[in-house]
């Protein structure tokens, strides 16, 4: 990771849409990050986990048109579907010069982020999704 970007690529099993494979993974078990879920985010759909807090949160994103085959893991700063949210972290950016969200990018929820892009990464292979 540097500053505070991660993604990684992972190819599933077969090709599914965002809401296909939220629940094909929510079928597949539990997840220790909490249960994933189809969103809007914007022009497109992703799978997220819940945020780990207000500017981290992991996205499953597929790499080309749904359905795909191919998907990125990501750490995202940016909550998927909240707009609010995303209001608020531009306000404090704007009032604070930038170091409001130093936070996402430095310290141990960046670090958590940064672990459940790989758990993901790992539970999608080793549960043959």
């Amino acid at each position: 990771m540097a500053f505070g970007v991660k993604i990684k690529r992972v190819e599933l099993s077969k090709a599914y849409t965002c809401d296909e494979l939220a629940e094909a993974m929510k079928a597949s078990g539990e997840w220790e990050m909490g249960e994933p879920f189809a969103v809007k985010h914007g022009f497109a759909w992703l799978v997220a986990f819940p945020p780990i807090d207000r500017q981290n949160q992991v996205w499953v994103q597929p790499c080309s048109k749904e359905p795909a085959q191919k998907w990125q893991i990501m750490l995202s700063h940016d909550i998927a579907g909240d707009f609010g949210n995303m209001a608020k972290n531009a306000l404090l950016d704007a009032v604070t010069d930038g170091w409001a969200s130093m936070g996402s990018v430095f310290g141990k929820k960046a670090k958590a982020g940064e672990k459940q892009v790989d758990d993901v990464i790992e539970a999608l292979k080793s549960r043959n999704l």
